[in-house]
């Protein structure tokens, strides 16, 4: 069964590659592409997606965003894009609740990543 997602960015160039990677791999269908600013309003109205993926160039600054996209999604599981190399960023998306976080430039990781927050029983825990 293919996992659903849903693109919520401020680079459409990023999301382009990452949709291109999808493709390629296959098992992923989007639902939506939004940008973060049309993400609040919009997401209540959408289906729900197994998986919302955030692109969040900067570490820190997209994390109130991330708990109101989670929470608009009603929980779902947030994959966290960035391109932020320091463990701190990282801790800082898990405690705003992030599944998982992923570095840009490590697209198979970010597979990975989006198939275990889709499979919440296999996950024990947020994946960095």
């Amino acid at each position: 069964m293919d996992i659903s997602l849903l693109l919520v960015h401020d680079d459409p160039s990023v999301m382009r590659g990452v949709r291109m990677r999808l493709e390629v791999e296959g098992g992923f269908v989007v639902l939506g592409d939004l940008r973060r600013e049309e993400a609040v309003a919009a997401i209540p109205l959408r289906p729900v997606a197994d998986v919302i993926v955030l692109d969040a160039d900067v570490p820190g600054r997209n994390l109130p965003d991330l708990a109101t996209i989670r929470a608009l999604a009603s929980g779902h599981p947030v994959v966290v894009l960035t391109l932020a190399d320091s463990d701190a960023a990282a801790v800082a998306a898990i405690e705003a609740g992030a599944a998982a976080v992923v570095r840009k430039h490590d697209p198979s990781t970010l597979i990975a990543a989006i198939r275990w927050a889709a499979t919440p029983a296999e996950g024990g825990g947020p994946m960095t």
